[in-house]
């Protein structure tokens, strides 16, 4: 593991260090920077639908000391959307469509009670008696 953030740490500071230019070293004048005329820009022919993959990493926030977590907590959304431009002005638009969600988080030694009676989520302690060896608390959304 030390290894590979090494690598990426050389990687970025090579990238850091490519990026550098001094336009004061070479003959090439520096080109002046001309501001956009939006007026120009023609956006009229741009897609009108989107698919929009979301890939994340979960954790919890302000979790009591009693909930253990292990792992990488992953999380996974896929999402189709339709835009729909202002007619007073077309660079603004708002995007409307459906999607599905999920989320993992994974527990170390720990039971969640999904199905108990009471209005709280109660996690049991497992690490003494016949428990399974991986157990993940899922969360999925139709959004």
């Amino acid at each position: 593991m030390k290894k590979l953030y090494f690598v990426l740490i050389a990687l970025a500071a090579v990238n850091i260090g490519f990026a550098q230019s001094d336009s004061s070293r070479s003959n090439i004048p520096a080109p002046a920077k001309k501001k956009k005329d939006w007026s120009k820009v023609d956006i009229g022919n741009r897609p009108n639908d989107h698919f929009l993959v979301q890939i994340g990493f979960d954790g919890w926030s302000q979790k009591p000391d009693s909930i253990r977590l292990k792992g990488v907590s992953r999380s996974l959304g896929v999402y189709f959307m339709l835009d729909f431009p202002f007619k007073t002005d077309p660079r603004f638009s708002v995007g409307l469509g459906a999607g599905i969600s999920g989320s993992s988080i994974y527990f170390d030694n720990m039971e969640a009670q999904v199905a108990g009676t009471g209005n709280k989520l109660v996690f049991k302690d497992v690490a003494d008696t016949n428990h399974f060896k991986k157990n993940k608390l899922t969360t999925a959304y139709l959004e």
